[in-house]
């Protein structure tokens, strides 16, 4: 997670952080209702990943939504704990993980339209803007503690 260096707010043991990620891997969300509305009128975590559609700040719904992480974090995800073993058995996605890579070789061109501007994204402009916050506003890619209590 990328976050600025201080929190906007502290709400007993857990301090609000602006969060200035534009990937996933968020393990729950806390959403007002207002946020929830506007979630559900739009149709963007129907055809993107929703930790994508609710985190790009260039996405639509992102635009609309003022996000923010706890820290530590009161939630996790699943493949965070226990032997691997126990995360392969557990998870529906984990043989579309692993067999990821063949899916994506085998779609190549006729992805193309959607790799090449994919790659300007994520390999290009996204490194620069990491740059830039980190720059300009002290912002650092960081592990998020996780509060088991």
């Amino acid at each position: 997670m990328r976050l600025l260096p201080r929190g906007d707010a502290e709400i007993g043991e857990f301090a609000m952080h602006r969060l200035l990620s534009t990937g996933g891997a968020a393990a729950g969300y806390v959403i007002s209702c207002k946020g929830a509305e506007r979630v559900l009128a739009g149709e963007e975590v129907l055809f993107d990943l929703t930790d994508r559609a609710l985190f790009n700040p260039h996405a639509p719904i992102a635009r609309d939504l003022v996000v923010r992480q706890l820290v530590p974090a009161p939630v996790i995800q699943e493949d965070r704990l226990g032997q691997r073993a126990d995360r392969i058995a557990n998870s529906d996605l984990e043989g579309t993980r692993r067999h990821r890579d063949l899916i994506d070789k085998a779609n190549f061109w006729r992805r193309a339209h959607y790799n090449f501007p994919d790659f300007i994204a994520h390999d290009i402009l996204l490194p620069l803007r990491n740059f830039w916050l980190r720059l300009t506003l002290g912002a650092a890619k960081r592990d998020v503690p996780f509060k088991a209590d």
